[in-house]
């Protein structure tokens, strides 16, 4: 029972509600390609996943420099439930499918998704760090 309120706990959050339909619909997703959905910053992103990774919620793997979160997989009727709950909640939220079309573009625009090269989004430090060093 505890896990199961956790993870409604986690999902009581607007963004991490926002987050976990596109992981629900996509699958394995960067912050970068998250946070540039959203329209946030990657530090908020990399918060509420980390949020939603302590209540069991998400999963990440690494591959190189880059972490893929995905929704864990469903180990109850419960999660099976709240999965099918996610996959459905954009039909009915105009907010929900603006962030899915920003997404589909963003998957569109950079071929294979899973590996190839990934777009930062504008609000990254790195990416930042290095128009302020040329400014100088």
């Amino acid at each position: 029972m505890q896990e199961s309120a956790a993870k409604l706990k986690a999902l009581g959050d607007p963004t991490r509600l926002r987050v976990a339909v596109l992981l629900a619909a996509h699958g394995d997703i960067c912050v970068c390609n998250l946070a540039e959905s959203l329209g946030e910053a990657e530090f908020k992103i990399s918060r509420h996943l980390a949020v939603m990774r302590a209540s069991g919620l998400v999963e990440v793997r690494r591959k190189g420099v880059w972490k893929y979160y995905r929704l864990a997989q469903a180990n109850s009727s419960f999660d099976a439930a709240m999965l099918r709950l996610l996959r459905a909640c954009p039909k009915d939220h105009p907010a929900l499918r603006a962030d899915l079309a920003r997404l589909n573009d963003l998957r569109q625009g950079e071929g294979d998704f899973k590996g190839a090269g990934h777009r930062r989004s504008s609000r990254s430090a790195p990416a930042t760090r290095r128009k302020n060093a040329k400014a100088e």
